[in-house]
C-alpha cells in the first residue's frame, strides 16, 4: 500500500495468508515481523489502507485547535491534532500528579482528568479504569455526562496506559529479575494515586471510600484493587470487563507474540500520525484511543504487561465471589472480545452483591463509547438505588420514585 510518497510493505489480507502465517511457530525475527505485518493489515484493514492510498478520499481540512486549550508539555504533540469537543474538554482538564507508592517507594507521575470542578460538595468519589493499552481519554463521554450531574470523576492512566510516566515501574520490573508482578504494582499504584487524592487529610480530599468503574481489562484492575481494599470502595461497576474469562493469550502465547502485537500497533499509531501531518481526514477515534502510543516507555510497559500474563492469575471467579461490594454489570450485546455469557457468570459469582446486568444494544466491547448516554443513565440510576449522589441528579430523568422503583424491580 501507498500512503502520500510512502510505500508500506504490509501484505493483503485474507483467511489464506494469516491462517498460514498462524499456523506456522514464530521461531525467527523474520517471522515475528511476518506476523507483526499480517496484524497491522487484520487491525487496519486492506479497506481502509486501500482508501488512503487514494487521494480522492484524502480530503484535507486544518487539524490544529490553536490556542483554545492548554496541553502540557508532557503530552504528545499529536494531542494538539485532537478536534472532538469532548476528547478538547478532557484534554483540558487532564493533569499529573506524583505519588508514592508505599511499599516500592517508587514515585510515579500520574495522569488524570476530573470534573471536581462542577462537583457537588457531597458527591462521592467515583474512579474510572480504562482498558488496557487505552488511556484515560476512553472516558469523555461518559465522565462528562455524570460530571455535569455534579458527580465527582476521576479518569486515572494507569500503568502500562495513558500518559502516566512508565519508567519508574519498568526499571522496578527489570531490576527484580521477574520477582515483582505487574498486576501487583500495578494495585501498589492505584492506591498510592486514591490515598492522595481521595484519603488523605491533608490532601485534596478526605473520603474514605470511592466507587470503581473499570472497563474490559480496566475491570480486572478494579475487581483486583477491590478484592484486597474491600473497606475501601462503596461500589463497583464492571463494564464488559475481563476477570470471569480473557481475551489475552496464554503467558507463553504472549511471549512468543508480543513482539509482533508491538510492531504492529506501533505501525498503526505511526500510519495515523503521518496521515495527520499532511492533513488527511483520518478515523478522530483511532487518533485519539492511540495518542499514548508515542510515549516514552509504552513498548517496554506493554510488552511487560502482555507476557507477565496480565491480570490472568491475579483476578479469577473464586476473586469475584470473594467481593462484598454492590455491583452492576454492563455489557454490549456485540461484543466480540468477551462474550455475553460473561455478564451472567459475575451476576452468578457476585450473588446477591449483583445489582443487575444491564445488556447495551447494539453496542460492541466499549460501550462507554459506543452509547454512553445509556451507561451513564444506568450508572446514575446503580448510584441513586444505593443512595450515593451526594445530592446529585445523575439519571436526571422522569423524576426520582417511580424511576427507581422500576430499577428495583429489574434487579434478580
Amino acid at each position: 500500500y501507498t500512503v502520500g510518497k510512502v510505500r508500506l510493505g504490509i501484505p493483503e489480507c485474507n483467511g489464506s495468508n494469516i491462517r498460514g502465517a498462524l499456523s506456522r511457530p514464530f521461531t525467527a525475527a523474520a517471522s515475528a515481523q511476518e506476523g507483526a505485518m499480517l496484524l497491522a493489515s487484520a487491525m487496519l484493514g486492506p479497506a481502509a489502507l486501500g482508501a488512503m492510498s487514494d487521494p480522492r478520499n484524502m480530503p484535507l481540512r486544518p487539524r490544529r485547535l490553536g490556542a483554545t486549550y492548554a496541553v502540557p508539555t508532557w503530552m504528545p504533540e499529536s494531542a494538539m491534532e485532537v478536534n472532538e469537543p469532548s476528547a478538547v474538554l478532557a484534554l483540558g482538564r487532564i493533569r499529573r500528579s506524583t505519588v508514592t507508592l508505599q511499599r516500592s517507594g517508587l514515585e510515579v507521575a500520574t495522569s488524570f482528568w476530573r470534573t471536581d470542578k462542577f462537583a457537588r460538595a457531597e458527591s462521592p468519589k467515583l474512579v474510572f479504569l480504562h482498558g488496557a493499552d487505552s488511556n484515560c481519554l476512553e472516558w469523555r463521554y461518559v465522565a462528562e455526562k455524570l460530571g455535569a450531574s455534579g458527580l465527582d470523576c476521576t479518569c486515572i492512566d494507569w500503568w502500562s496506559g495513558g500518559f502516566t510516566d512508565r519508567e519508574p515501574i519498568n526499571k522496578a520490573l527489570k531490576g527484580s529479575g521477574g520477582k515483582s508482578q505487574p498486576s501487583t504494582l500495578i494495585r501498589e499504584h492505584l492506591e498510592a494515586f486514591c490515598e492522595q487524592q481521595f484519603f488523605d487529610p491533608d490532601g485534596p480530599g478526605t473520603d474514605e471510600a470511592v466507587i470503581l468503574i473499570g472497563a474490559s481489562l480496566g475491570g480486572a484492575v478494579a475487581i483486583d484493587w477491590a478484592a484486597a481494599n474491600p473497606e475501601r470502595v462503596k461500589a463497583l461497576i464492571l463494564i464488559d470487563s475481563s476477570g470471569e474469562s480473557y481475551h489475552d493469550p496464554s503467558s507463553e502465547a504472549a511471549q512468543a507474540l508480543a513482539p509482533a502485537v508491538l510492531a504492529a500497533k506501533s505501525l498503526a499509531a505511526w500510519v495515523s500520525s503521518k496521515a495527520v501531518d499532511v492533513g488527511w481526514d483520518t478515523s478522530e477515534e483511532m487518533r485519539i484511543a492511540g495518542l499514548h502510543r508515542t510515549e516514552p516507555g509504552w513498548r517496554e510497559a506493554y510488552g511487560a504487561y502482555l507476557t507477565s500474563g496480565g491480570h490472568q492469575a491475579a483476578v479469577t471467579p473464586e476473586v469475584v465471589r470473594s467481593l462484598g461490594v454492590p455491583t452492576l454489570v454492563l455489557w454490549g450485546t456485540e461484543d466480540k472480545t468477551l462474550p455475553l455469557r460473561d455478564a451472567y457468570a459475575f451476576q452468578r459469582d457476585l450473588g446477591p452483591n449483583c445489582y443487575g446486568v444491564r445488556e447495551v444494544r447494539g453496542a460492541g466491547h466499549s460501550p462507554h463509547l459506543d452509547d454512553p448516554a445509556f451507561v451513564a443513565k444506568h450508572i446514575g440510576l446503580f448510584l441513586e438505588e444505593l443512595d450515593l449522589t451526594g445530592g446529585a441528579a445523575p439519571s436526571d430523568l422522569d423524576g426520582g420514585a417511580a424511576r427507581r422503583q422500576r430499577y428495583r424491580d429489574n434487579r434478580p
